[in-house]
C-alpha cells in the first residue's frame, strides 16, 4: 500500500485516512494516492471511503499506534 511511505512508524496523523473526517475534508492522501479518479472514492460520492477501520488505523497511527491500540485491548479485555 501507498500509505507505507508516508510514515510506517508513526502514521500520516489524525483525520488523513479512511475516517469521517478524512472525507468530510477530502485528506491531501486521497489526492496524492490518485483516489479522485475513483467513482466510489471522488468527494462528490464517496460511498466506500468509510468502510474500513484497520487501515485507518494503520494508516493514520502508524505501526506505533496500531501497537498501543491492541495493547489497550488486551489490558481492557484482559
Amino acid at each position: 500500500m501507498l500509505f507505507w511511505q508516508y510514515g510506517i512508524l508513526w502514521g500520516s496523523g489524525f483525520a488523513t485516512y479512511g475516517s469521517d473526517q478524512a472525507f468530510k475534508h477530502y485528506s491531501p492522501l486521497y489526492v496524492r494516492f490518485g483516489f479522485h479518479h475513483d467513482y466510489a472514492l471522488v468527494q462528490e460520492t464517496g460511498f466506500a471511503m468509510n468502510d474500513n477501520f484497520w487501515p485507518m488505523l494503520l494508516a493514520q497511527f502508524g505501526l506505533f499506534g496500531a501497537f498501543l491500540y491492541v495493547y489497550w485491548l488486551f489490558v481492557r479485555l484482559g
